[in-house]
């Protein structure tokens, strides 16, 4: 730095033998020793300083090299000069400077500045641009870097939602290419096919890893075959195995996620001891999250087995800084737990946001109804009803909590009774659904699994149960959502397998009863993790896809895996409630010892009686908190804010109307996927006059577990069988006596 000199001995953070060296290098001046010399000098004097921190006096050491000192040098220099914008947080000046770098003054620089623009860019979620940079890299520029763009590339076309791109780009990395990156691919193939529903493809990618590949990747397959066979073949003996082995790699950034899956087995299995050891193990500094949830797990562990003071400790010491999502979990669970035990105010003391403006991490939902209570707050000067509002909307988040079906792991000690699930269709459909994935003349024929809008159920009440029971709107047939802004999906299904009541109400084919089939699905087809998100509302936000005229585009349009969740049957004059569950007579089909089956069938209803009691506790509450808005909305004069409130409740009980059906509907003992959306949202298909829906993505074949043919479709066995010739699904005519009449 020839008109820029500084003093080197002000630098602290440098070692004495790293002062030596700037000292020695800033004696090499552009006019006794040239150009090149010059400009080499000041590169590593960039280098030795921003190693140490001092970023910006590095870039105006960089900025002095000038393109006429050396092409070569120069495009270093620009590099290095973008890093450095990059590292002070401007990445708008590194993007400019990485996008100077030409491929012929220096490839090391412009194969660095190409990686780097498409991670700025990926990070920024323009995967179109990450992949216009990472493409710009050829094979002849080094075998390595080209094949880690492939795997950069085919994770960003997955990201778009381009899935056969991704695969080929994926695919293509091949062992002898590079061990490491084959093994990433495998990995990232491995959980396309997982978030699909082709549990057989995934497992084939994930087994394909080994240790020597990369340990890293290892730990990633291990884990994800624990999963993925764990909801293929209920082999928890085999799950088991491979997260020990995940385990067993102690640094490796699975390790404490495989522990709390080996936990929650223990649970379910009775090994209480092993259970609680292993979640205990799990240490906050090696994985926050997985952490947190192994906390509330503790946290529900005591809470089921009477210990409420032991639970609530640990749900109090949930922070925001932890995850906010499972900080607003555990706020609910002490809120409510509190309100069972009459605490007064106390609860109330974990419900109030107002003012706080806090964004309930990702969800729509969360986050949209968070923030127009805060909004109305400003509006409202009434806090009782603003404290009576936010209660109403900790209560429903409540209620959702306790209807979703799990399959596995807390509610039970041994193995979920509650693990496969019946969906009634026709003949003709069931064709479409099994078809999906074949081809004629190239043409895929089939369908996917569809979820129908809520205008095709047979309940006229569908949706104002709850409104009629809570007194909540005036007009229930003028609710703020019935201009159907809001679209409500469904799709169907039940605890009953193999009943005749069903068989004759629905998959009638051709209008004849008892003409149809039975589905009967494994839980694996659904999502069924504890604390996941509400995650099956997407209305608030202006939905945003990518458009493009070719075949990858529809698979934009699909939904990933739903939860299941049981309904609620209600009487609204009375207020009796009943959940939909499973009768004594599916124990007797499942066991053949009768004493087993008794038993099995005395447990689960241990289990239904408390989680009535729950929710029947959780409605009243309800109730209570919505007649209190009733009185309170009676201070409110301003006509507008009336209509905000109204269509504010209408929003918070999106997700739980339409979970509220009438009682005269309770031996259906129906449970629900579904998915509420705004009607511009692409996800939304039609065929005019006749349908909207939208399209599962799952695949059926792979996680289906057994199809009952209703007594007047026999003959369509052999054609059902050859449809599932190439899996292991069983297929059994069903038991029920049934006279057929002309």
């Amino acid at each position: 730095m020839e008109d820029k000199e500084f003093n080197v001995q002000n630098l602290d953070r440098l070692t004495d033998e790293e002062r030596k060296k700037v000292s020695n290098l800033l004696n090499i001046k552009r006019r006794k020793r040239g150009d090149e010399e010059y400009a080499k000098a000041n590169l590593e004097i960039g280098k030795i300083i921003a190693n140490k921190g001092y970023m910006p006096l590095a870039k105006r050491i960089w900025e002095e090299i000038q393109v006429s000192d050396s092409l070569y040098l120069y495009s270093k220099a620009l590099y290095n000069i973008g890093l450095s914008w990059e590292k002070m947080g401007d990445e708008k000046k590194a993007i400019y400077f990485w996008k100077k770098v030409e491929r012929r003054c220096n490839l090391e620089s412009f194969i660095c500045s190409r990686v780097n623009l498409g991670i700025v860019f990926s990070r920024n979620k323009d995967y179109e641009k990450a992949i216009q940079y990472w493409s710009e890299i050829k094979e002849e520029d080094g075998s390595d870097v080209f094949h880690e763009m492939k795997l950069f590339i085919g994770v960003a076309y997955h990201q778009l939602g381009m899935d056969k791109k991704s695969i080929s780009f994926l695919d293509s990395i091949a062992l002898e290419d590079n061990k490491k990156y084959y093994a990433e691919a495998r990995n990232r193939l491995g959980v396309i096919y997982y978030h699909k529903g082709n549990i057989k493809k995934a497992i084939e990618f994930f087994s394909s890893v080994r240790k020597e590949y990369d340990e890293n990747s290892f730990g990633y397959a291990m884990f994800h075959l624990g999963l993925t066979i764990l909801e293929k073949n209920m082999d928890e003996e085999g799950a088991l195995e491979y997260w020990h082995q995940v385990v067993s790699l102690s640094d490796n950034i699975f390790c404490s996620e495989a522990k709390f899956g080996i936990g929650r087995i223990y649970l379910e299995q009775g090994k209480e001891n092993l259970a609680l050891d292993m979640l205990r193990s799990i240490n906050i500094e090696e994985n926050t999250e997985a952490y947190t949830k192994a906390q509330l797990y503790l946290a529900e562990f005591y809470s089921s087995n009477g210990e409420e003071g032991k639970a609530v400790k640990i749900w109090e010491k949930i922070t925001e800084e932890q995850d906010y999502e499972y900080y607003l979990t555990a706020k609910v669970k002490i809120g409510i737990q509190f309100l069972k035990n009459s605490c007064s105010e106390d609860y109330y003391e974990h419900w109030d946001f107002f003012g706080k403006k806090y964004y309930f991490g990702k969800n729509s939902f969360k986050k949209s109804c968070s923030n127009e209570i805060n909004l109305l707050f400003e509006k409202i000067d009434n806090k009782e009803i603003m404290k009576n509002l936010t209660s109403c909307f900790m209560i429903i988040l409540g209620i959702i909590d306790e209807l979703k079906i799990y399959s596995k792991y807390l509610d039970f000690k041994n193995k979920s009774p509650e693990r496969k699930f019946a969906h009634y269709t026709s003949t003709s459909v069931a064709n479409l659904l099994l078809q999906h994935n074949y081809k004629e003349d190239n043409c895929k024929i089939g369908s996917r699994f569809r979820l129908n809008t809520i205008n095709n159920v047979n309940d006229p009440s569908e949706g104002l149960v709850l409104y009629k029971y809570l007194s909540l709107f005036n007009n229930l047939y003028d609710t703020p959502d019935s201009g159907k802004k809001n679209q409500v999906f469904l799709a169907c299904f039940t605890f009953n397998h193999d009943s005749l009541n069903q068989f004759r109400l629905y998959g009638k084919e051709n209008h004849k009863e008892a003409s149809g089939i039975s589905l009967i699905f494994k839980n694996s087809y659904f999502q069924t993790d504890y604390y996941s998100e509400v995650a099956n509302i997407d209305i608030y936000d202006k939905y945003k896809v990518l458009l493009s005229n070719n075949e990858d585009y529809k698979e934009n349009l699909e939904l990933s895996k739903q939860e299941l969740v049981r309904c609620i049957y209600l009487e609204p004059n009375s207020g009796y409630i009943r959940l939909a569950q499973r009768d004594k007579l599916t124990f007797y089909h499942e066991f053949e010892d009768r004493e087993e089956a008794e038993k099995k069938w005395n447990d689960y209803q241990e289990y239904m009686v408390l989680k009535t009691k729950n929710i029947q506790f959780l409605i009243d509450k309800l109730k209570f908190f919505c007649e209190e808005i009733n009185k309170g909305r009676k201070t409110v004069k301003n006509l507008n804010l009336d209509k905000e409130l109204d269509a504010l409740l209408e929003k918070m009980f999106l997700p739980i109307k339409y979970l509220i059906k009438h009682s005269a509907f309770q031996e259906e003992q129906e449970c629900r996927m579904m998915y509420i959306t705004t009607i511009d949202n692409p996800k939304v298909q039609m065929v005019y006059g006749e349908a909207l829906y939208i399209e599962y993505a799952i695949d059926i074949k792979d996680n289906l577990d057994k199809v009952y043919i209703a007594p007047a479709a026999t003959q369509y066995q052999p054609y059902l069988a050859k449809l599932l010739c190439d899996t292991d699904v069983k297929i059994e005519l069903s038991n029920n006596p049934y006279r057929q009449t002309s």
